[in-house]
């Protein structure tokens, strides 16, 4: 059996090269006989391949249908839209410091619910992103030798949008004010030179890729929509158990929007409004 799979371990990365396949792994299982007397060794074997980041320079039709496929279109009549939306800003508005009230109602008849869409559903290059990638919806494992495997759940808001929304989700649901103080210009720093290393592995140049230049506007672009997000967000991520929405069928966009606030909602809701004052986005 071992001169098998050693046979099998030099074969297959060759088959993967022929089909170009990148950042690829290959798994051998022996299949049991069950019982049987087979003078063969039965044998599952997976040749897996990364995440398709190379699919929209070499394979682009397929790229673009996937991105068709997984293109979420928003309704800027949808009644449980509209209504979340007023009910967002209504509590946000609440919740800040009534000398920077004026100032976020501003931002807010500025940039509504058709403003956001829009925002949210235009980019300079599709990718597929999460659509709510939050701490909450990260399990992390402490393994042996230190380092930490993250699994990533509910996928069910997957679409093909803009990279930042991610990051936007990631910094302004997961980090209070003083932590980005310290680390948010890091963390930007940080994204990027991973993306730049998970391009140049799908041997992609990132600066005719996705260059600095076009991350660092793009991330301007939608910086104001981290506010949104927080505004929506932040009130059912603090919120305490008893007045946590229901989850059951008659769960709706609508029952996210909290009546009951927590202390720690409005002292996070502040910080990210001081944060966009300091940004120059809320004047």
């Amino acid at each position: 059996m071992e001169k098998a799979e050693s046979i099998l371990n030099k074969i297959l990365p060759q088959i993967a090269a022929d089909l170009n396949y990148v950042n690829y792994k290959i798994q051998i299982d022996p299949i049991s006989s069950g019982g049987a007397n087979y003078t063969s060794l039965l044998y599952n074997i997976t040749i897996e391949e990364g995440p398709n980041a190379h699919h929209f320079e070499y394979y682009p039709e397929e790229f673009n249908r996937v991105c068709r496929d997984r293109k979420v279109e928003f309704n800027v009549e949808n009644g449980s839209m509209v209504t979340a939306d007023v009910a967002m800003t209504a509590k946000a508005l609440e919740l800040v410091h009534e000398e920077k009230r004026e100032m976020l109602k501003k931002f807010f008849d500025k940039n509504g619910l058709k403003e956001v869409i829009t925002a949210f559903q235009s980019f300079r290059k599709p990718v597929l992103v999460h659509g709510d990638y939050r701490p909450s919806n990260l399990m992390h494992r402490n393994q042996d030798d230190g380092k930490i495997e993250i699994k990533i759940l509910d996928l069910q808001t997957m679409q093909a949008s803009s990279p930042m929304l991610d990051l936007l989700y990631f910094i302004f649901t997961g980090s209070d004010g003083q932590f980005r103080a310290q680390y948010y210009e890091k963390l930007l720093d940080l994204y990027y030179t991973e993306l730049e290393e998970a391009l140049k592995r799908f041997q992609l140049d990132p600066e005719k890729v996705y260059s600095r230049a076009d991350f660092d506007q793009d991330w301007q672009e939608k910086l104001p929509l981290g506010l949104k997000i927080s505004a929506f967000t932040l009130p059912f991520l603090t919120v305490s158990e008893e007045d946590a929405p229901k989850v059951n069928e008659d769960l709706e966009l609508s029952s996210f929007c909290m009546k009951n606030t927590s202390d720690r909602c409005a002292q996070l809701m502040n910080e990210v409004v001081n944060d966009y004052i300091k940004w120059g986005i809320l004047q």
